[in-house]
């Protein structure tokens, strides 16, 4: 288990390239330089690798996936291929703008990076995409904004139910991420209160 900050968008959009590339095996052969970016290249064969391999029926699964892959159960690893289509599904979306294409086009992952013109919705969806890679999902706590908290338990690899002390330091981590959401939210009520009442007095003052 490790933690890190993500790196600059541009590295990390290469990080996810090789993590998806490593996970669906040697049918992800880089192509030659064209007229697009390297990874705009790369990302559509990776949808396209994995969109075939999640085929309702599909009997050469194990076939087109290699590497990694093969040493989880076939169902965990069409459910990761449906991620690995969808996550590159919203990078290419975001590789599809002309400034972040024409940005990325003789970039080669390393550092220094070019910077992006990125939204927070873009850097969300890519800091998401880009921690959750093809790691298998156990234990999974959404906590919305509104207050809603939806946990979701599944099995481990072996079939085996997950541990009680997995079980419960998921529920500390849990508990210590709500307790830093409600002091950030805490904090900006409080600042926002503050820079009212400071106006508003000069205003009556």
């Amino acid at each position: 288990m490790t933690g890190r900050k993500m790196p600059p968008p541009a590295v990390a959009l290469y990080d996810i390239r090789r993590t998806y590339s490593t996970f669906l095996g040697p049918n992800i052969a880089p192509a030659p330089q064209g007229t697009e970016a390297q990874i705009v290249v790369d990302f559509r064969r990776i949808a396209a690798a994995a969109g075939n391999s999640t085929a309702i029926g599909n009997p050469t699964i194990e076939d087109i996936i290699g590497g990694v892959a093969l040493d989880r159960p076939t169902v965990q690893v069409a459910a990761i291929c449906r991620r690995v289509e969808h996550g590159s599904a919203l990078i290419l979306a975001i590789l599809a703008r002309p400034k972040i294409k024409a940005a990325l086009k003789d970039y080669d992952g390393s550092y220094p990076p070019p910077p992006l013109s990125l939204s927070p919705t873009d850097l969300v969806e890519i800091r998401k995409v880009w921690e959750l890679g093809v790691e298998t999902v156990v234990l999974q706590t959404v906590v919305q904004a509104d207050g809603d908290v939806v946990t979701r338990i599944g099995r481990l690899p072996d079939g085996r139910q997950v541990d009680p002390q997995l079980h419960g330091f998921h529920e500390a981590m849990v508990g210590v991420s709500v307790s830093n959401w409600q002091f950030l939210v805490q904090s900006v009520g409080q600042l926002i209160r503050a820079l009212g009442g400071f106006f508003f007095s000069d205003r009556r003052g």
